[in-house]
């Protein structure tokens, strides 16, 4: 009854170290994916959207050089384009790293997300 004893503590003290072996790599894989999306988020809302912001301004100023512009529909649909993609880029930089999950942490920021989707 013994030998039995310790064979049943040996196998479970086995399986529990082999789970927290797996919970520890999913740890590790994870942060690193936050770590990418919090990269790439920063990176599209740091470099690309000042380049469309930018771009947007210029394209702004058009009608103060061409007058003739300011009335035409395709400089408006440009201009509102441009406006959109802005939007959206910046939409999309907030959801790879939202600033709820660096404050709350991730209960908070998934409630948040759930929240923001209804």
């Amino acid at each position: 009854a013994t030998l039995l004893f310790i064979i049943v503590f040996l196998v479970v003290r086995y399986r529990l170290k082999m789970q927290q072996q797996k919970i520890s790599q999913l740890k590790a894989q994870i942060a690193g994916e936050e770590k990418e999306r919090a990269r790439i988020g920063h990176q599209l809302h740091d470099d690309v959207m000042v380049e469309f912001s930018i771009a947007k301004m210029n394209i702004e100023t058009l009608p103060d050089y061409f007058p003739e512009l300011r009335n035409a529909s395709g400089y408006k649909s440009i201009v509102k384009q441009m406006t959109q993609a802005t939007a959206k880029l910046r939409q999309t930089a907030h959801n790879l790293i939202p600033d709820a999950l660096l404050e709350d942490g991730l209960p908070l920021a998934l409630s948040y997300f759930c929240k923001s989707m209804e």
